[in-house]
């Protein structure tokens, strides 16, 4: 009898307090981006990298990224208004304007909260069903996939001896996926069993509803936010007296920026700085590089933090009494509700 007591309390399981898990969710998130930072640091000379900060021209470094930063928030509010008119219910650009800041901040502090910060925006204030709007933010990415294979193609093809036609190989047939998808919503009519179970789904509502006019518009906002980001990613390398031409940034930012997009790091720290040594070390030092990107990254992060005074801050706090997960965070309406 004591034998299958102890064995039943050593299979109990640990409860960690949600505080507890978001602490060690944003430890693990920054330890990954350091790591990443580390690595692609091998070899390089940290007095270097210290002396390219204290020289850069922080009248071309600080305009530029918040400006970058400015255009991504209200870029993507404008979308995100705009996709959930399309597909649920008419919502106005201030309406989300809580939910979208809320994410921005949160991926400071925590990655997998804030990709739920939108997911909760649309079951709160619009009464759209979780899976729903777990897959209205997917069809999000989707977008971003399409656009971002498009771009790195059309770069790869169209700059000659551009670091980023090394991408063509995955991006045409990445692009040609994306395509498919979307030419088999917009015009099949499913003849399959499997095809019409997965058509008639009620949670898929944004791809059944997404037509031509409805891709094109949502494709334009988006092409609006990342096309300004290559030139003043060539500004702040201006900021560092980098001489890389402006075309072969322009060209290659598609590649950057999908890596900054990564969800397991915040604004891409790690990610972007690799990919932006590896297609930009022909052309500068790594040193350079690295602190260039690197404050672009860092920068950006500084530049959330300010959002956290308001619905981000009832968001977090919110979270961390009911427990941490999206379903019982549906209790969160303050960030809907401002």
């Amino acid at each position: 009898m004591a034998k299958r007591s102890t064995n039943k309390l050593l299979s109990l399981p640990v409860e960690l307090s949600p505080a507890v898990k978001m602490i060690g969710e944003t430890v693990l998130m920054y330890a990954i981006a350091a790591s990443v930072v580390w690595y692609e640091s091998r070899g390089l000379s940290f007095e270097k990298e210290i002396k390219d900060f204290t020289r850069a021209n922080l009248w071309l470094l600080i305009p530029a990224t918040l400006s970058s930063f400015l255009i991504w928030v209200f870029g993507e509010n404008l979308i995100f208004a705009r996709m959930f008119s399309f597909f649920h219910e008419r919502t106005g650009f201030l309406e989300v304007l809580p939910a979208t800041t809320a994410e921005y901040f949160l991926q400071v502090v925590n990655v997998f909260v804030a990709n739920g910060a939108l997911v909760v925006f649309l079951h709160q204030r619009k009464k759209v069903p979780w899976i729903a709007a777990g897959i209205t933010m997917a069809f999000f990415g989707f977008l971003d996939g399409l656009l971002f294979a498009a771009m790195i193609t059309l770069a790869g093809v169209f700059v000659p001896g551009s670091p980023v036609s090394a991408y063509v190989k995955y991006s045409v047939p990445a692009l040609a996926l994306f395509l498919a998808i979307a030419a088999w919503w917009l015009f099949r009519t499913p003849g399959t069993r499997v095809e019409k179970w997965l058509h008639d789904r009620p949670s898929f509502v944004a791809f059944r509803k997404a037509t031509i006019p409805i891709y094109a518009e949502l494709l334009f906002i988006r092409f609006c936010i990342l096309a300004p980001q290559g030139v003043l990613l060539w500004v702040c390398f201006k900021a560092f007296h980098l001489n890389i031409p402006a075309t072969q940034v322009v060209a290659v930012s598609p590649a950057v920026l999908a890596a900054s997009g990564t969800p397991i790091t915040p604004s891409g720290l790690g990610p972007m700085q690799a990919v932006a040594i590896a297609t930009f070390g022909k052309f500068a030092p790594s040193t350079k590089i690295m602190a260039a990107s690197l404050s672009f990254s860092l920068l950006h992060l500084i530049y959330r933090l300010p959002l956290g005074l308001g619905a981000a801050h009832t968001f977090i706090s919110r979270v961390l009494r009911t427990g941490g997960t999206l379903k019982e965070g549906a209790q969160i309406g303050s960030i809907t509700n401002k």
